[in-house]
């Protein structure tokens, strides 16, 4: 949960100081929604991922200087079946990728909620991974599956989590938050509250930044940010 909302808003965060780009990769298109980007795309599915014609036509100027959305499309469901018959190795689909992407300082991915092939590309080919996380038991149990799956994959050192929907009245929230700051290694200092300005983002179609600049949320976003920024994976770039 939190997962869009996260990525567009510390893509706009990026975006202050960098040409930063958002690529929707979820057939749900929400990103493409809240940046009022129409989820259509030009080209056949077997040219998503390897040819650069497919990105010059489609990258989308969003309304904020330096912000740019590749949108999403009901093809992309197709990805999964694409990416599992493609001859190119992960190592050589991420140099292509990097070299499409040159004009832009980030590129964050808005990824689709399930496990699938595509997730496996995309622990791949991404310097950071950033998982929001409810302190709920639910949400908990999830994260922990997800560990166990990359329990032995090189990746697992780029993966962070930060609390989500927090609502910091409820006991049950700041118990689990604390437990699980004693164990959990790669957990941001950093939790995003339970907030109705972060829900009518759908209403307002934009970052939270602009709906409500001094709020909770806003500034959790750009505190996210920072911290991302100062973690030794970013900081190195």
């Amino acid at each position: 949960m939190g997962k869009t909302a996260t990525a567009v808003n510390l893509a706009y965060e990026a975006s202050k100081d960098s040409q930063t780009l958002l690529w929707d990769w979820d057939s749900q298109a929400s990103s493409s929604f809240y940046l009022r980007i129409k989820p259509k795309i030009k080209g056949k599915t077997g040219s998503i991922i390897t040819k650069k014609s497919y990105y010059q036509k489609n990258i989308k100027a969003t309304d904020f200087p330096d912000f740019d959305l590749l949108p999403a499309d009901f093809i992309l469901r197709d990805l999964d079946v694409m990416l599992s018959k493609m001859k190119d190795s992960k190592k050589d689909l991420k140099k292509k990728i990097i070299g499409m992407f040159g004009d832009y300082e980030y590129v964050f991915i808005d990824a689709p909620p399930s496990a699938s092939v595509l997730s496996e590309y995309l622990l791949y080919i991404s310097d950071v991974v950033l998982i929001p996380l409810i302190p709920t038991v639910l949400s908990l149990r999830t994260y922990s599956m997800l560990k166990s799956e990359i329990a032995n994959d090189k990746s697992r050192n780029r993966i962070f989590t930060f609390f989500s929907m927090v609502d910091k009245r409820k006991k049950m929230h700041n118990d689990i938050m604390e437990d699980v700051k004693k164990v959990e290694n790669n957990l941001l200092n950093v939790s995003v509250p339970y907030s109705a300005v972060i829900e009518k983002m759908g209403i307002e179609r934009t970052p939270v930044q602009l709906i409500e600049p001094k709020g909770q949320a806003s500034s959790a976003y750009a505190d996210l940010w920072k911290a991302l920024l100062e973690s030794e994976i970013l900081s190195a770039k």
